[in-house]
């Protein structure tokens, strides 16, 4: 299986009742904690705030900021989403690792209005985390950029 193949598959378990997913949970800055599956964090890099892109294997990636333009060295983590596109999400820290019982993972009928990549709200062990849409995360990078 091919790295596009398993981000798909761990995606699509996301959506099912049973087994595990081990996903990281990351910060945002005035948002819901994204909940993200782990496969799809290709590297983390030490970077500075404020910066648009980020260099990683001779590839300028487009950044996506999830931090407080205070925060003197964040983490780039590089994410390879859905359709092979990299991009890189700018946290305050390395996130926390967990291996979620897929059952455990609830879906939330609200959706924040003010975070335009929000793909799904979940609810896991009373707290609300936001399952992030790379579609509409590339798309946006992509403007910036053109």
């Amino acid at each position: 299986m091919n790295n596009n193949q398993d981000a798909s598959h761990t995606m699509s378990l996301l959506t099912t009742t049973t087994g595990f997913v081990d996903v990281y949970v990351i910060d945002a800055d005035k948002q819901l904690p994204w909940l993200i599956p782990q496969n799809l964090v290709l590297a983390a890099l030490s970077a500075e705030s404020g910066i648009q892109e980020i260099e990683w294997r001779d590839n300028n990636l487009p950044v996506l900021s999830l931090v407080d333009s205070q925060i003197a060295k964040p983490v780039a983590l590089v994410i390879e989403s859905l359709n092979g596109q990299r991009f890189a999400l700018l946290t305050e820290k390395m996130p926390d690792s967990h291996r979620v019982r897929i059952s455990s993972l609830h879906d939330e009928d609200q959706q924040p209005t003010n975070d335009p990549f929000v793909f799904q709200v979940v609810k896991m062990e009373e707290q609300h985390y936001q399952v992030p849409d790379f579609e509409k995360i590339n798309q946006h990078l992509a403007s910036l950029v053109s």
